[in-house]
């Protein structure tokens, strides 16, 4: 299957999840995003990663799927970008201690469902019993890896209410502001931006 966005092309094999109106959201949002160091967090087939290597000087994609490796490399080709370095691994995974980002991007499972093990490609969108399992360890996790002045960029729903998830990030002393939106079904889709918040690091 092959999918374009804008001028872009990308080629998705089997298995890999196919960009969707959350993954275009997310693209547009962070179309001029510039810094030294990015991170694309389950890059899937590799569009974010690619978007990011346009302003980036260097751009990490992980997956925890190994098909995606090869997506990402290919899609690079196609799109005339330095291939982003591929790690495998879940999450933060695969990243150093003490690795820095100065942008982080993430497009995460967030539906209510649990993964069943017979349907594979259920991975792509189950969030856990309350759509919030998966994105809470990557707010949990982000301070560690996220540069002083960086920016982290996170594809929600409202489903729980947006203002739970923005309680889960304020609790992790950690700016928010909502930047994109829109609405698909029944349901409202969010690009959130996130930084360190440091008037919450101090009594």
């Amino acid at each position: 299957m092959r999918i374009k966005y804008r001028e872009m092309i990308f080629w998705i094999p089997d298995g890999v999840y196919p960009p969707a109106e959350d993954s275009f959201l997310l693209a547009e949002a962070i179309k001029d995003a510039r810094g030294d160091k990015a991170l694309d967090v389950g890059t899937g087939c590799g569009i974010q990663a690619i978007i990011l290597s346009k302003n980036c000087k260097r751009v990490v994609a992980t997956d925890i799927d190994s098909k995606c490796k090869a997506a990402v490399i290919i899609n690079s080709i196609l799109n005339n970008v330095s291939p982003p370095e591929f790690r495998l691994g879940d999450l933060y995974e695969p990243l150093e201690p003490d690795e820095k980002f100065d942008i982080i991007v993430f497009n995460p499972p967030y539906l209510k469902e649990e993964y069943k093990v017979s349907i594979p490609e259920s991975r792509w969108w189950s969030g856990g019993k309350n759509g919030r399992t998966i994105v809470r360890r990557f707010i949990k996790g982000l301070r560690n890896f996220l540069s002083p002045d960086g920016e982290a960029y996170l594809v929600i729903n409202d489903n729980p209410p947006l203002e739970e998830t923005l309680k889960m990030i304020r609790e992790e002393r950690l700016n928010r502001k909502v930047i994109n939106e829109v609405k698909v079904a029944f349901d409202k889709i969010y690009v959130l931006r996130l930084s360190l918040d440091y008037t919450q690091c101090f009594p």
